[in-house]
Order: C-alpha cells, then structure tokens, then sequence
C-alpha cells in the first residue's frame, strides 16, 4: 500500500484525504476497485468540505472523528463507520491523536452500495474485512481472493447499513478551545450544571451557547442530550445492561431513560440492543 509523507501532514492540517489519496493512486493503484489510505495526526485536524469522485467509507482508530456533510454533522465513534457515495462534499474534524482510514470504491465496484450518506455499525467480521484490505493496499477485481473479499465486504456494507438509525448519531464536536472543554465536560460529568462548567471553561455560558450554535447547530442542552444518547448507544452496543447504561446516562429510572433514547434514536434501548448485534 502507498503511503502518505507523514511531514506533509505535520505541516499541513488542511490536505484532504481524498487529495492524498488519489495523487498515491494515480500509477499503482490506477487498476484497483477498491483503493485504500491510512494517515496519522497527533493534534487537531480538519479540511475543507469536497467531493470525491469514488464512494468512501471512512472510519477512525484511536478516537472518533467528526464529518459534515450536505446531509448534517456525523460523528463517527470507534465501532462506527460512514459510507459517503460518490461526488458527495464532506469535511473531517478530529481533535487528536487519531489515524483516519479511507476505502475508496470504484463507480463498478459501488454499483449496489447506499445512495446515500450512512452510518454503519463495525462488527468484529467488518473490522476484519477491513484491515486486510488496508493491508493489502486495495483490492483488484481481477484476482479471485479479492472479489471474495470485495463481496463480503459489499455485503457487511449493505447489511450494516440498516443497523445504526440516523437520530443516534452524536453531533459534531466544536472547534472553540473554549467549547471542546465545555463539551468533554458535559459527556463526562452528565449531570454537572452548565453553569460549573462555563466557568472553568474560560467563557460565559452567553459565549458557549453561541459557540455551539455556530459550530454544531445545537444549543447546549440538545447537543448534550445528543452526545449522551450515542454515547448510550455504543454501550449497549458493547453489551452493557439497559439499567447500567441508564445510570451512567444520569437518568434515575429505566423508564425515563428509554423514552429519551427513543426520541433521539427512534427505538427503545432494549430493541436497539438486539437489532444492533445480529
């Protein structure tokens, strides 16, 4: 597999993945379906939204990542990944140390895939698929191992697609110093008052409320109602109880807690829990 200068990225927090990507491909991967990239970033990061003229699937190790599109802000966690057909504008945040991984499918080899945005759950067998694909560099339709594994991998794609509904998403994370705090106070501490926590943030709870409108079009209580319930969303994906994750989401009965999942999801947690692991 190509890979990327990682100095070009160190001095550049603004190169596209689909830029380096294709610029890599242009010779060694000019006969490939599928084409893969892996880049690293120790800091924050983001581009500015473009198209592609091949689908995507993009996904994150080491934390999650955040992609705006025309159809809204996505947040991208750890077990999920976000299918972006061909042609369609979109922007990466990621505020860490993170590597961001892209497949690139071929107008042929995507034929079949989502006609839309979508979010999809990683099973352990996705995961996999994945990985040898990015080790393999891509995947050439001409051999038989790789229509194989280009066929599972459509599959697990088509499949997964159904599992994660739209609602459960987290919203996009800010990019004010000022809000990221606030916000990595409100998904740790539910149930801390806003009013603590703008003012160890360094800003009025006034400036917050604007700083999250602006940059994630919510204000503070949706977007943390929001970010709780994907948060949510993934634990029960890991297994974790409906009573526990009721708990850990600040909510003092099951009850109160499953109504408000349901209105951000749009199933209960116990359904959600069975759907998302079959």
């Amino acid at each position: 597999m190509g890979k990327c200068n990682p100095a070009a990225i160190r001095c550049s927090r603004t190169i596209a993945l689909a830029i380096s990507c294709h610029s890599m491909a242009k010779s060694s991967q000019q006969h490939l379906s599928v084409r893969a990239s892996s880049i690293g970033v120790s800091t924050a990061y983001s581009w500015k939204p473009r198209p592609s003229p091949w689908a995507q699937l993009l996904w994150a190790t080491g934390g999650a990542i955040s992609i705006g599109t025309d159809d809204g802000p996505w947040s991208v966690a750890l077990d999920r990944a976000l299918w972006l057909p061909a042609e369609h504008r979109h922007r990466v945040q990621a505020s860490g140390r993170v590597a961001l991984h892209a497949l690139y499918f071929s107008a042929r080899s995507a034929v079949q895939m989502p006609a839309r945005v979508t979010l999809l759950h990683r099973s352990q067998l996705f995961v996999a698929l994945c990985a040898e694909v990015l080790e393999r560099g891509g995947l050439d339709a001409r051999r038989t191992r790789d229509r194989l594994v280009l066929a599972l991998l459509s599959d697990g794609i088509r499949d997964r697609a159904a599992v994660v509904p739209r609602g459960a998403l987290e919203p996009m994370w800010p990019t004010d110093p000022r809000a990221v705090s606030a916000a990595s106070r409100l998904v740790a501490t539910v149930t801390e008052d806003i009013h603590a926590i703008a003012r160890v943030s360094g800003a009025s709870e006034r400036t917050l409320a604007r700083l999250f409108r602006r940059e994630t079009g919510y204000g503070i209580a949706e977007w943390r109602r929001r970010a709780t319930m994907a948060r949510a969303a993934s634990a029960l994906l890991h297994g974790r109880s409906v009573t526990s994750v009721a708990i850990a989401s600040g909510y003092d009965s099951v009850s109160a807690f499953t109504f408000a999942f349901k209105q951000i999801v749009g199933t209960t947690p116990g359904r959600y829990r069975v759907r998302a692991n079959v």
